[in-house]
């Protein structure tokens, strides 16, 4: 991973960007960490490179959207009480890993809860 606060980017409210890389040292996916004020302006510019697959961007409350081409997605997150908002640009198989190691966690969580009783 390589992080940076992304100045000399010149990209508008961008506040912080993290380079991810898979195991063979490709490039897997780019997050970043932007002002929320720029929610709109990015769903309207990631709308016309790619395929939107989800849209859920409400003025109060949880934001979030996802749009897709080809082996790759993009991913809107911006939470409720927050100032930042996350851009991820990812492969399929980055958000697979992702969402697996996701998976596993909440089991772990799970069992471990259920130790407890």
């Amino acid at each position: 991973m390589l992080k940076s606060n992304g100045s000399g980017l010149d990209i508008e409210g961008l506040q912080e960007f993290l380079f991810v890389f898979g195991r063979d040292k490709k490039l897997e996916g780019v997050i970043l960490t932007m002002r929320k004020e720029r929610l709109r302006a990015v769903a309207e510019l990631l709308r016309t490179k790619y395929t939107p697959a989800h849209e859920d961007l409400p003025f109060v409350g949880d934001a979030s959207a996802t749009y897709h081409m080809g082996e790759s997605l993009a991913r809107i997150e911006a939470p409720h009480l927050s100032s930042s908002m996350n851009v991820l640009y990812l492969t399929h198989r980055l958000q697979a890993a992702y969402d697996s190691g996701s998976a596993l966690e909440e089991a772990e969580h799970r069992r471990r809860q259920a130790e407890k009783f």
